[in-house]
């Protein structure tokens, strides 16, 4: 994740929803990037919020939480992955992943805590197509207005701008002329391509073919979940202490030992997680984030682990590298 730490409540904010976001076992480590860590106000340095005339023990004090957040990107009709979790400090997996958020199609995924070989783990299983989006030989045509929804639902024009929407290239072009202007292909791969602009769209696309009809589908499935911890004993817990009751399975994250000790170190020697995951199949794009919110009022910082953007799995148990960092806000 690219830099989340900031110095406003509202770029936090920010932040934090961005976050709601082979067969062969040898270690193929993942390379990732380390975020920038900064030193927050603390206790000893201010007792007052500068943006608030209130001191900060006048401020509602709210509970603690955890949440854990994955996303998913794959043109593949069936699969099943596995990822970490959080373990509490007795090393049960937290209440949250018993009920997750599941989003972009839900009806053909599945979730469940499993035993591992490597300890407890996610399981997410997809099976079907994914939802479906519009018919590439009826653009332009009786699914133009399915294509244009589709546009604007990606941020990539505004409802009601003029496009004039065709078919060049033999037909394996669709151009969308208007504004910035759009040409999307399908690529070797069979993946919806975005082909004339340095913006790029990342989202994974895929077509299949059906009686002869090109059909696009969305390949993303994203699973939140969170747990509220209750409110923290001010006067006798402090923010590392949360941290610590917490361990990733499938990892060499062990508590008590806290992944980032209190005030943080230099960003550069932040350390890195090695963490087990398991794909039944090539898997394009998988992310996953841990995400811990004492809610402490005196020393406002969240601690956040996970992968930084996206990772290709290869088919079997591979370790990925995951890194964090801490939110602060004044």
């Amino acid at each position: 994740m690219n830099n989340i730490i900031a110095n406003n409540f509202t770029i936090f904010v920010i932040a934090y929803i961005v976050f709601f976001t082979g067969c062969v076992e040898e270690k193929t480590t993942v390379s990732m990037g380390t975020p920038t860590v900064t030193a927050s106000i603390t206790s000893e340095q201010v007792q007052t919020n500068i943006s608030s005339p209130l001191p900060i023990y006048y401020w509602t004090q709210q509970d603690a939480s955890t949440s854990a957040s994955i996303d998913i990107e794959s043109s593949a009709e069936k699969f099943t992955i596995y990822v970490p979790v959080l373990l509490d400090e007795n090393k049960n997996v937290l209440k949250m992943y018993e009920n997750p958020t599941i989003t972009g199609n839900a009806g053909n995924v599945t979730t469940a805590i499993v035993d591992t070989k490597y300890g407890k783990a996610f399981m997410i299983s997809r099976s079907g197509l994914g939802n479906y989006l519009f018919n590439w030989n009826e653009v332009p045509g009786k699914d133009t207005d399915r294509f244009v929804k589709w546009l604007e639902n990606r941020g990539m024009t505004q409802p009601g701008d003029k496009l004039d929407i065709r078919k060049t290239d033999n037909g394996s072009t669709i151009t969308a002329s208007g504004g910035i202007g759009y040409k999307y292909q399908i690529n070797e791969k069979k993946v919806l391509e975005l082909i004339n602009t340095a913006i790029g769209d990342t989202g994974l696309f895929f077509v299949k073919e059906d009686n002869g009809k090109l059909n696009v589908y969305n390949g993303r499935s994203e699973i939140n979940m969170n747990e509220k911890h209750g409110i923290l004993k001010e006067d006798e817990q402090t923010s590392d202490e949360f941290f610590r009751g917490f361990t990733i399975s499938m990892s060499n994250y062990t508590s008590p030992e806290p992944f980032i000790k209190l005030p943080p170190p230099d960003p550069e020697l932040l350390p890195k997680i090695d963490a087990w995951v398991y794909s039944d199949s090539e898997f394009e794009k998988v992310s996953f984030y841990f995400y811990l919110d004492p809610k402490n009022r005196i020393n406002r910082i969240a601690l956040f682990i996970g992968t930084e953007g996206w990772v290709h799995l290869r088919k079997g148990w591979q370790v990925v590298n995951l890194s964090g960092g801490l939110m602060h806000w004044d």
